[in-house]
C-alpha cells in the first residue's frame, strides 16, 4: 500500500480533446479510436519532452534546480481526456508549480504544431486540444482514496472539474489558488529576471457562479492566453478592449484577498519544506482555527481522563493523539503566531 504525507498539496492538470464527438460522428463502426488512442499515448510524451526542453535550458539553471518528470503521474483517463497529478510537497515550494503548468503549456502547444504536420493522417487536423488546471490540498479540504488506481476526491476537485467548461482552444484556465500560486512567483523581485523566460498571459475573464462551489457565490474565471505569433497583438488588443485584465499584481492581489474573503471554504495553498520556510502570517486565519480546534480537543480529552484515571487504553490514545498532531504541524508553536 502506498503511504501518503500526513498534508500535502496537489497541482492537478487536464488537457481534453475538443471536437470529438463531431469527429467521431463522422466515421462508421470504430474507426476514429486509432487517432483518439494516438491522442492518449502522444500527449504525454510531448509533455515529459517539454520538462526534458526546459531542464536543458538556462531558465532553470538559474533557480538552481530541476523539475522531473518522474514527479508526473497520470491520475486517469475521463471519455477524452487525460488527468495529471504532481505532488507539490516532492518538489519542494508550491510556486515551483510554474514550471510544470509552463511545459504543460508547451506540450497543448506542441500537439497543435504536431497535427498540422501529420500528413499521412490528415483527419486529426480536425481535432485541437484545450487544458485546465488547479491546487488540491489534503487531507483537510479534500480524501486521497488509497486504492488501484489512485483517485481523489472533494470541493477542490469538483471546483476544477467545473472550471474546464470553460476552458477552450484559446483559453487555459486556472484555479484562484494556482493563479495566487503562479502570480506570486511574478511579485517575488528576486524572480524579476525569469519573467522574460517564462512568460505567460494571465487574463481576468469574469465571475460567474459555479454548481456546487462557494455556496454558489460567483467564482472568478481566470485564464492564461494559448494564442501565440502572428495574432498575439491582436489577441491583446481584443482583451483589452474587453476589460479582460492581464495587470498582474493588480490579480495577485485579488486573488490574495478573494480566498482570504472566502476563507470558510477556501485555503491559502502552502508547502512546507526546508527550503520554504512559512511566512506565518499568511496563514494567520487557519493557523487560529487548527489550534482552536486542538484546545478544544484538549479540554474534552482532559475530561475524559478525570473521569478514567485508572484507564490505561484512554491515556496511551491520548499520547498517541498528541504525538500525532505535533508530528502534523511540524512547527514549532512557541515560535509562531499568538494563538487567537
Amino acid at each position: 500500500m502506498k503511504i501518503f504525507p500526513l498534508s500535502s498539496t496537489y497541482l492537478i492538470l487536464s488537457v481534453d480533446i475538443v471536437g470529438s464527438t463531431a469527429f467521431k460522428n463522422k466515421y462508421e463502426s470504430r474507426e476514429w479510436l486509432p487517432t483518439i488512442k494516438q491522442f492518449y499515448i502522444d500527449f504525454p510524451s510531448h509533455f515529459y519532452d517539454e520538462i526534458h526542453t526546459l531542464n536543458k535550458t538556462n531558465i532553470l539553471n538559474k533557480q538552481e534546480f530541476k523539475i522531473s518528470k518522474e514527479f508526473v503521474k497520470i491520475w486517469k483517463y475521463l471519455g477524452d481526456e487525460i488527468l495529471f497529478y504532481i505532488d507539490l510537497q516532492a518538489i519542494q515550494k508550491e510556486s515551483h508549480a510554474i514550471f510544470y503548468v509552463y511545459a504543460f503549456l508547451k506540450a497543448i502547444d506542441s500537439c497543435k504544431y504536431y497535427k498540422e504536420g501529420r500528413k499521412d493522417k490528415p483527419e486529426i487536423t480536425e481535432l485541437s486540444s484545450k487544458g485546465t488546471a488547479w491546487i488540491a490540498s489534503f487531507p483537510i479540504t479534500n480524501s486521497i482514496v488509497v486504492k488501484n488506481p489512485i483517485d481523489f476526491i472533494g470541493p477542490q476537485i469538483d471546483t476544477g472539474f467545473r472550471l474546464g467548461k470553460f476552458s477552450d482552444p484559446t483559453k487555459f484556465i486556472i484555479s484562484v489558488e494556482l493563479a495566487w500560486v503562479m502570480l506570486q512567483f511574478y511579485s517575488d523581485k528576486s524572480n524579476t529576471t525569469l519573467k522574460n523566460d517564462i512568460k505567460i498571459n494571465f487574463h481576468f475573464d469574469e465571475m460567474t457562479p459555479l454548481k456546487g462551489v462557494l455556496a454558489g457565490q460567483p467564482y472568478p474565471i481566470i485564464f492564461i492566453n494559448l494564442i501565440e505569433g502572428k495574432n498575439q497583438y491582436f489577441i491583446e488588443l481584443k482583451y483589452s478592449l474587453l476589460n479582460k485584465s492581464k495587470d498582474e499584481h493588480q490579480l495577485f492581489n485579488f486573488c490574495k484577498e478573494f480566498i482570504k474573503v472566502h476563507s470558510d471554504h477556501m485555503e491559502v495553498p502552502y508547502v512546507y519544506s526546508e527550503l520554504n520556510e512559512p511566512d506565518l502570517k499568511i496563514f494567520e486565519n487557519e493557523y487560529n482555527k487548527a489550534i482552536s480546534d486542538v484546545l478544544h480537543q484538549s479540554d474534552e480529552l482532559d475530561s475524559t481522563l478525570s473521569k478514567n484515571e485508572d484507564n490505561t487504553e484512554i491515556k496511551e490514545i491520548t499520547e498517541n493523539l498528541v504525538i500525532n498532531i505535533n508530528e502534523s504541524l511540524e512547527i514549532d508553536i512557541d515560535n509562531t503566531l499568538t494563538p487567537a
